[in-house]
């Protein structure tokens, strides 16, 4: 996985954080080790493999820290798109 985002320290250049991995899961909100700093709210979270397009997969929320490291929280992008493409139909 690889975030891409503007932070208060880049404003105007876009940083990649990739690669970056789950630490957990809880309902519909991921814990990542991607690197995240205040500006990153909203930023896209993608999947990358190989030669495949990168995939949207999550967007960040707010970064905590678990266990004394720095995360990253997000929501999984696919079930809330269902869940308002439900309440929409």
């Amino acid at each position: 996985m690889g975030v891409v985002s503007y932070t208060l320290a880049h404003q105007t250049t876009p940083m990649l954080h990739h690669p970056c991995n789950v630490l957990a899961y809880q309902g519909d909100v991921i814990v990542m080790n991607c690197e995240v700093d205040f500006g990153s709210s909203g930023a896209p979270v993608f999947a990358i493999q190989g030669g495949a397009y990168p995939r949207l997969v999550s967007v960040i929320s707010s970064k905590a820290a678990m266990g004394g490291r720095q995360v990253s929280v997000g929501t999984i992008v696919e079930r809330a798109l269902q869940v308002l493409l439900n309440r929409a139909g």
